[in-house]
């Protein structure tokens, strides 16, 4: 055993172990003698610690979810104007998507693991989903109903925010796309401030021109 896995309890060697082939291989492909051979433990340590390797796989996404940065709207000033709350909260969350991701060349384990999600989707994806995503994704309302004013019903608001939303995950959802059609297109860790540049100034453009239409005429 190394010394730094010595440094490690058994459990945590495991989830460490767990999110590493879990992220390369799926859920489905991953064996437990694998994670167990990177762990540099027994097998009956699984099932003494998860007891199985759905239990292992869920333990793995709640352990890293948990220690993803502080949610977004928290790291936001309440008190600068809404189109600035929007312009930071995109910002914010460009920089975790394309943070620490395979796009980067970094190899980041949740990114993987949340494209495993979107493409085989476990028992735990809808909790995570309430836990981590809607909230943001409320707050995200919130803004583009204080920006448009009244008298936009809440359809219009709920595509603009899937429309900011696509916008934001795009290179990262079809980066297979992207990288072969756009093959000058930089890394994604030296174009996170100039995406959201374009998807800040984007966004506003579209909900001004809304907010005009439902202005009255002037006489």
């Amino acid at each position: 055993m190394t010394h730094s896995h010595a440094q490690q309890g058994t459990k945590e060697r495991l989830l460490q172990a767990g999110a590493k082939v879990f992220s390369e291989k799926g859920f489905l492909a991953a064996t437990i003698r694998e994670i167990c051979q990177l762990a540099e433990a027994n097998i009956a340590a699984v099932n003494y610690h998860f007891g199985d390797k759905q239990s292992l796989y869920d333990a793995v996404l709640k352990t890293m979810f948990a220690e993803c940065a502080t949610p977004v709207d928290q790291r936001i000033d309440p008190d600068l104007p809404a189109e600035e709350r929007l312009a930071a909260f995109i910002l914010e969350s460009i920089r975790d998507i394309y943070g620490d991701s395979s796009l980067s060349d970094d190899g980041g384990l949740l990114d993987s693991l949340f494209h495993m999600e979107l493409a085989h989707p476990s028992s735990q994806w809808e909790q995570l989903i309430k836990d981590h995503f809607l909230p943001e994704s409320l707050y995200l309302r919130s803004l583009i109903r204080e920006i448009l004013g009244s008298g936009h019903d809440e359809e219009t608001i709920r595509q603009c925010c899937i429309s900011i939303y696509g916008m934001m995950t795009h290179h990262a959802l079809c980066w297979p796309i992207v990288s072969v059609v756009h093959q000058d297109h930089p890394p994604m860790t030296g174009f996170r401030e100039q995406l959201a540049d374009h998807v800040t100034r984007f966004s506003l453009a579209a909900l001004r021109d809304l907010r005009h239409q439902q202005q009255p005429p002037k006489e």
